[in-house]
């Protein structure tokens, strides 16, 4: 029912679930919008987002002794214009574009192969990039994190010359962290100090597959370690 995407009055479906997946994805697909009108466990009553310009549509789905639940009322002509909210669908949630993708991944075969394939590349280029920092700048401190030997999750990195300048630095340091756009969405976590001329100056850096506890605690962690910090706890 939701692949072909129809609807219609006494259509059945085995949840409430399923009759509002298979509601969403129709109206995505026609370019209309509606607003839940009524919720309960017994009734789900849509109307038209635009009912106060005198939209009058309108679609129920009810709940059935035997459990499943049935289209009572539908009125399929649905006129409302539409132009202005066709690159922004109001009913297009997350969990709808998770079920279509998912399933359009479980249907391409090597897919997800691919995509391991492609991250690995990726950790190739990085890796390089890495080992290039540190054949110029000698003694640069590099941590990594793989996750199975081969998936990046998180590396460090801090310059010598930095390590060495922390000494004459305030005993200052701030930590931020800001999305890496593009291909990967990757989080880059960042520390500053600040210098005798009240100048920042750039202490350490991070690239993570996600910004969390794991991965802000592996950050200080390093940080803690090779700037030889002295402090009490780290959290």
């Amino acid at each position: 029912m939701t692949d072909e995407c129809v609807i219609a009055k006494g259509m059945q479906f085995t949840s409430k679930k399923i009759l509002q997946r298979a509601v969403r994805m129709y109206f995505v697909k026609d370019m209309r919008e509606f607003k839940v009108d009524d919720s309960n466990r017994s009734v789900w009553r849509l109307i038209c987002r635009r009912h106060t310009q005198g939209y009058r549509w309108l679609l129920r789905g009810i709940a059935k002794p035997d459990g499943l639940w049935e289209i009572t009322k539908f009125h399929p002509k649905h006129t409302c214009d539409m132009e202005q909210s066709r690159a922004d669908h109001c009913n297009l949630d997350i969990n709808m574009i998770a079920h279509v993708l998912l399933k359009h991944i479980e249907e391409t075969q090597g897919c997800l192969s691919k995509l391991v394939l492609a991250w690995s590349t990726q950790n190739m280029a990085l890796s390089g990039y890495m080992a290039t920092l540190q054949h110029a700048n000698p003694s640069t401190v590099v941590q990594w994190r793989l996750l199975e030997g081969r998936i990046f999750y998180f590396v460090f990195w801090a310059f010598k010359s930095v390590i060495d300048g922390f000494a004459h630095c305030k005993n200052v340091i701030s930590i931020d962290g800001t999305h890496v756009y593009g291909r990967y969405d990757i989080k880059l976590l960042i520390a500053v100090g600040m210098d005798a001329n009240g100048s920042i100056f750039p202490l350490a850096f991070a690239i993570a597959a996600n910004e969390s506890n794991e991965t802000w605690g592996m950050f200080l962690t390093h940080l803690q370690t090779h700037l030889e910090l002295v402090v009490d706890d780290i959290r």
